[in-house]
């Protein structure tokens, strides 16, 4: 039977004290509604790249059942591209709303922030034209608050040891740099992206893992070992490929990150089968050990996901059991604006 989940009157510093590890994992639901969902996503690349004549109502398509990763095969399969062809595409309709809500030097400004490695070489000018395009575009996201709200916890030393997005963007990424960069905590690199397996990882820096790859902005080229087209997880192909591997990249990093900390989801919807089969074994390999010594099955429960409360008291008892096996807690919110105070809460420094 599953935990009942916490609300903001009765969490408390869980991820505060000494030898307390955590970790968080974010995912689109953080950077909406500046970027599409999957299936506006998918609309707007069939719109934009496929003639009128052959194009089909969205609507219609999500009614056949397919699932959306099969939706977006099927876009690839119609135009026969590559995946370096396809990471374009993909890049121009996640920020298309973006860009043309933007003068040229502040797109120019995100662009560098958002694909940059380090901040050492971003000016102050850059710094000032990314702070407008947030007030005008970011301020409201999910990803803007968490983001203020880990910088907070940098600075009382209660830090995530790393940090896994399955978001094919960096948005959360550019929002902690520019946060940390105004803060004045230091004119070193905070945070470590890590893109694959030949990323360097510093030891006094926050590794931010792009589980399912990443995509440039037009305008910014590809800097040695930093390619991650090859890991980006959206055409059902990749998707499976990925789910019938034995062993890959993303799974290490995934499975290493939750054996070693608690973790905290926010703006994922467990519906990912890789996910939830990597969190499965874990809790599966964790409960075995603590009947093997002695312990009690309750204690497994170490990682939370933040969502918002549904209507009825019986959604939200079902959703918690459907995550109970994963050893994942619900935190309910009522609202997303409230998402940075849940996790100060959960840091004790509310």
């Amino acid at each position: 039977m599953a935990k009942k989940g916490l609300t903001l009157k009765t969490l408390s510093g869980i991820l505060k004290g000494e030898n307390k590890k955590w970790g968080l994992c974010i995912g689109a639901g953080t950077s909406l509604p500046i970027v599409p969902d999957w299936y506006s996503l998918i609309e707007k690349i069939i719109t934009d790249n496929i003639p009128a004549k052959e194009c089909i109502d969205i609507d219609k398509y999500k009614s056949m059942g397919f699932s959306a990763d099969a939706m977006m095969q099927a876009v690839l399969n119609k135009l026969k591209i590559s995946d370096e062809e396809f990471s374009v595409i993909l890049s121009r309709a996640l920020f298309a709303q973006i860009k043309e809500h933007l003068s040229i030097d502040e797109w120019e400004a995100f662009r560098k922030v958002h694909d940059c490695i380090g901040i050492a070489g971003i000016t102050n000018n850059t710094w000032s034209l990314f702070e407008q395009v947030k007030k005008k575009l970011l301020e409201k996201t999910s990803a803007n608050l968490i983001a203020q709200s880990i910088i907070k916890g940098i600075k009382h030393e209660i830090e995530p040891d790393a940090i896994l997005t399955f978001n094919a963007e960096a948005m959360f990424l550019s929002l902690l740099n520019y946060y940390y960069f105004m803060e004045g905590i230091s004119k070193k690199n905070k945070f470590d992206r890590v893109m694959n397996s030949l990323s360097s990882r510093m030891y006094d820096r926050i590794p931010y893992i792009h589980c399912h790859g990443a995509v440039l902005l037009e305008g910014s080229k590809m800097k040695w070992g930093r390619n991650a087209v090859d890991k980006l997880v959206f055409s059902e192909a990749s998707y499976l490929d990925l789910a019938n591997s034995s062993f890959s990249w993303q799974s290490a990093n995934f499975i290493d990150c939750c054996l070693r900390n608690k973790i905290v989801f926010i703006g994922v919807s467990f519906a990912d089968t890789n996910m939830r089969r990597w969190l499965s074994s874990i809790h599966k390999s964790k409960m075995e050990d603590l009947q093997k010594n002695g312990g009690s099955h309750m204690d497994t429960t170490e990682h939370y996901w933040i969502n918002r409360k549904p209507s009825s008291t019986t959604e939200m008892r079902w959703i918690e059991e459907t995550v109970a096996h994963l050893g994942v807690r619900l935190i309910w919110i009522d609202d997303w604006k409230d998402v940075g105070l849940v996790m100060d809460t959960l840091m004790g420094i509310a």
